[in-house]
């Protein structure tokens, strides 16, 4: 067995070095309203905390990806892997390690990386990432025990009264924090609570965002909260193991320039959205720039029940559409309709009678892009007949 596993992590290195030698892939998500979007994952571990990856894998793995930014995000207070390293004493005293390690890969692979950190808790406040940090290591504040001999990272059994402090400290440094996963199902197990330590941390401006996706989990909750308390809404994929195949939830921001400082500036300025498998979650006038600037109308054809429509699709989302009321009553269009991610799709609509103007409306909502909690965007596609 560990012979076969030797064999898959040296397999996993040598696809790694190969891919340095290709273009790096592209997630084809327009630019919009000004902004380059930049694809980015602000949540990760390596073996410098539960991890199960060296720092420079997760900088192949965002070249492989096609991301623009990432951050390893090492638990500060909770580090099982040390046990591991010969020279323990010396990875223990300097948090910054990962960062400097992935530094030099980073600046090859032409990715960004922004030094973070999670500032791990048990609930609440819970677990809490800090962005663009300038030494990780003054946020190791003092740990107490409540003398019930529990140690734990989550446990309820450890009292520590200076949470307060490691916020405190990100923010004297700049630092964008933003709360992790807040309807983990470990921490909080039948339902998802804002708790009163969440309204102090952002009534005292040491909370700028929220995760709405982690992992494979959506939480409605925090988009709620995120809508209502003007919160940036980020995505992370959580990852300790390598990245395999599949598809990592990212973090979209609209930034005026491919730099660390201007993803600081978006993301404090709330410019982002959450692609997450097939869905991309986000403020209306984000989603609605996404998705006009993604589609293009081919060809508007007259046929002699109506007319067919070819829709280009240019992004890697398919968007999924349904007819909404409001609609001509004269017209008739499908009640669903899959415009596929980088092809044409075709549109028949049927006409029961001429029509009085030169211009079609059709309404629908886009399915898979959420203004709210699992609330389509509603859009209306436009077409002038003039000449037919």
């Amino acid at each position: 067995m560990k012979s076969l596993k030797f064999v898959n992590l040296f397999l996993f290195f040598l696809i790694s070095g190969l891919s340095s030698a290709q273009d790096k892939p592209v997630i084809k998500i327009p630019d919009i309203l000004g902004y380059k979007t930049l694809k980015c994952d602000f949540h990760m571990h390596t073996v410098f905390s539960d991890g199960q990856v060296w720092p420079t894998v997760r900088i192949d793995e965002a070249w492989r990806d096609g991301l623009d930014a990432i951050s390893i995000t090492e638990h500060i207070e909770y580090r099982p892997n040390l046990k591991y390293f010969s020279n323990e004493k010396v990875i223990v005293s300097d948090h910054n390690i990962p960062y400097e390690i992935a530094l030099e890969n980073a600046k090859k692979k032409d990715v960004l990386i922004i030094k973070g950190a999670e500032i791990t808790r048990a609930m609440p406040p819970g677990h809490c990432n800090a962005l663009f940090l300038t030494d990780i290591n003054l946020l190791d504040t003092q740990w107490e025990d409540d003398g019930t001999g529990k140690q734990g990272w989550m446990g309820s059994g450890l009292l520590i009264n200076n949470w307060q402090e490691a916020f405190y400290e990100a923010k004297e440094q700049g630092a964008f924090i933003f709360w992790n996963h807040p309807g983990w199902k470990t921490q909080q197990p039948d339902t998802t609570l804002w708790w009163q330590e969440h309204t102090w941390l952002f009534e005292n401006n040491l909370m700028d965002g929220i995760e709405v996706v982690n992992g494979n989990s959506y939480y409605p909750e925090a988009h709620q909260w995120a809508i209502n308390k003007n919160l940036t809404m980020i995505a992370g994929s959580d990852a300790h193991g390598p990245i395999g195949g599949k598809k990592r939830p990212i973090t979209l921001v609209f930034a005026t320039e491919r730099s660390v400082s201007s993803v600081k500036e978006a993301l404090f300025d709330q410019r982002s959205a959450i692609l997450s498998e097939n869905k991309i979650i986000g403020d209306r006038k984000f989603l609605d720039a996404i998705f006009f600037g993604s589609i293009t109308i081919e060809s508007f054809i007259e046929t002699s029940e109506g007319y067919q429509i070819v829709i280009q699709n240019s992004a890697d989302i398919s968007f999924e559409l349904s007819k909404v009321d409001g609609n001509n009553e004269n017209i008739s269009i499908p009640d669903k309709i899959f415009i596929h991610a980088r092809k044409s799709t075709t549109v028949e609509i049927a006409v029961a009678q001429p029509l009085s103007n030169s211009k079609i409306d059709l309404k629908f909502n886009v399915d898979n892009l959420f203004v709210g909690p699992n609330k389509g965007l509603p859009v209306t596609i436009s077409f002038r007949i003039d000449g037919l």
